[in-house]
């Protein structure tokens, strides 16, 4: 039984989701929610999605487990949405999420980083070529769990980062990557 497959996708995954928890290390809870842009979302929020989805996939699409989200109970404790993680949310609602404060979120990140990843890790290869269905925006998806791996947490994930980015340089905060490159592409 083969797994390159999940020591490429850990690899990937744990270090997007490292450095989105990383992103709110220095950042006060005025910073986590700002919208230093009519119409865009903050820095919490696209942590907060990031993780909520692919906490959501890899622990219930995947392996039919409670996320850590539900695992907490962190929808009843910050007054979230139990269900939804941010796709298709109206905008007002999305700006108007607040989180508890800071390390809150950052638990949470570390938590689901640590628990997908760990997932990931036990998948072989064969099973990222099978077939799995999920509600995104109203709609199912039906994929292969590489694919949807690949799509929604890589590449989509990827995403929200380079806007945490751009939202840290807008409240002169830098960037928000902790290592540049790593190591093997240097």
């Amino acid at each position: 039984m083969s797994n390159v497959l999940a020591a490429e996708y850990s690899r990937m995954v744990g270090r997007l989701l490292n450095e989105i928890t990383h992103s709110l290390t220095d950042l006060t809870l005025d910073e986590l929610h700002a919208l230093p842009m009519e119409d865009s979302t903050s820095i919490g929020f696209n942590a907060w999605h990031v993780l909520r989805s692919a906490d959501n996939i890899v622990q219930f699409v995947f392996h039919r487990e409670p996320p850590v989200w539900r695992q907490q109970g962190l929808a009843e404790a910050w007054d979230f949405p139990r269900n939804e993680q941010g796709t298709g949310m109206d905008l007002a609602d999305v700006q108007g999420m607040r989180f508890p404060d800071v390390e809150s979120l950052e638990r949470y990140c570390r938590d689901a980083t640590e628990a997908v990843v760990a997932k990931i890790e036990t998948m072989d290869d064969a099973s990222f070529a099978e077939g799995v269905s999920a509600r995104i925006e109203g709609q199912m998806l039906e994929l292969t769990r590489g694919a949807m791996l690949g799509q929604v947490v890589v590449s989509h994930g990827n995403q929200h980062l380079g806007y945490i980015h751009i939202l840290r340089q807008l409240l002169g905060k830098g960037g928000a990557s902790q290592s540049g490159l790593p190591p093997e592409l240097r």
